[in-house]
């Protein structure tokens, strides 16, 4: 893929999953490279519309929050406020813990836990994660002030009862499942999961939101309530970013 943004290859070796973010089986990372790309081009969206940051981010299918603790980490300047739901509440639960890092006693806390690891076990891992713990810390004291977060349980296939909870949103970049590690909770045959869920989004979300969806490449990720303004793939991935469909 040509990337327009995250044009530099970057160590995000301070942002791997189990480094200082928690993990758990089930649970998959992102590549920070690429969201930082599908983050930009939605923010270049919305400036192009007048729509001005900071922003409010939300991902409907968090698992334990990774792609968008990472978000939050490198664009937190961009970002006032993080809404994250999933289905699984032990996911939500993890989600929370990673989301909170990206608060000053969150980082405080997590820098305690590796301290405590180090002086007990002595691993070159720990000290590692404690090098990275203390420079996400910087970039945390660098954005002055916590960022607001939401974590809860949703069936991202009827989302319009959260409306209230996501009448803010101005971005959602979500990595919809796709049967490796996440599926969807309702697997009725013949159903276009990705169509329904855009549908139970359109209902819930502001009109001015920019939505960006991460599947495979098999699966048909397209409804009529959006337009598709950017499409592109990365390994096994595609993404696609849509608006709203303007109704004359």
């Amino acid at each position: 893929m040509h990337y327009i943004y995250a044009t530099q290859q970057l160590n995000y070796e301070d942002y791997a999953s189990g480094r200082v973010l928690y993990n758990m089986p089930g649970t998959a990372p992102f590549p920070a490279r690429l969201g930082s790309e599908i983050f930009e081009r939605c923010k270049a969206a919305l400036a192009s519309s007048g729509v001005n940051g900071p922003y409010t981010l939300y991902d409907p299918f968090c698992g334990g929050g990774y792609l968008l603790t990472v978000l939050g980490f490198l664009h937190g300047r961009d970002i006032k406020r993080i809404v994250a739901s999933d289905i699984d509440n032990q996911m939500v639960c993890l989600a929370m813990r990673n989301l909170n890092l990206l608060n000053a006693q969150g980082i405080k806390q997590r820098i305690e836990q590796i301290e405590k690891l180090l002086k007990e076990y002595k691993k070159e891992s720990h000290k590692n994660a404690l090098d990275s713990a203390i420079r996400l810390t910087r970039t945390v004291e660098s954005r002055k002030g916590d960022m607001e977060l939401d974590c809860f349980c949703a069936n991202a296939l009827n989302l319009g009862e959260q409306a209230g909870r996501l009448d803010t949103v101005d971005v959602v970049i979500t990595d919809i499942p796709y049967g490796r590690i996440t599926n969807w909770s309702d697997e009725s045959s013949g159903s276009n999961h990705a169509e329904l869920f855009l549908e139970s989004l359109y209902h819930a979300i502001p009109s001015h939101s920019i939505v960006a969806v991460v599947s495979d490449k098999k699966q048909k990720v397209k409804s009529g309530l959006y337009k598709r303004m950017d499409y592109f793939s990365h390994g096994k991935r595609k993404v696609t970013i849509f608006k709203f469909q303007t109704v004359n």
